[in-house]
């Protein structure tokens, strides 16, 4: 298990018990017909292991798996977008 602390003081713990994988089908066939679907889905040419991200937020710390915390670190942060209608809007209900 490995800990991360990244600038804005949210402790991130990376841990390979959440890795988790599922298998998808990913290849039909284009007859309809149940025993030709039923031969497709025997055959594991026809299927994939898809990852499934987990991630687990406790008392300020954050836990995810490996392959989502990769994720995590190579996507940009966007910052936060306020409009004028929104400033107006939040200004109005404040008033009451």
């Amino acid at each position: 298990m490995s800990v991360f602390t990244p600038l804005s003081g949210v402790t991130i713990q990376v841990s390979d018990h959440l890795l988790e994988y599922r298998s998808e089908q990913f290849r039909r066939p284009k007859s309809r017909k149940r025993r030709i679907r039923r031969k497709w889905s025997k055959d594991r040419r026809n299927w994939r292991d898809v990852h499934v991200p987990r991630v687990l937020s406790l008392r300020g710390v954050i836990v995810c798996d490996p392959v989502t915390f990769e994720q995590m670190k190579n996507t940009p942060v966007q910052p936060l977008r306020v409009f004028e209608s929104d400033i107006y809007l939040l200004s109005f209900e404040s008033g009451r």
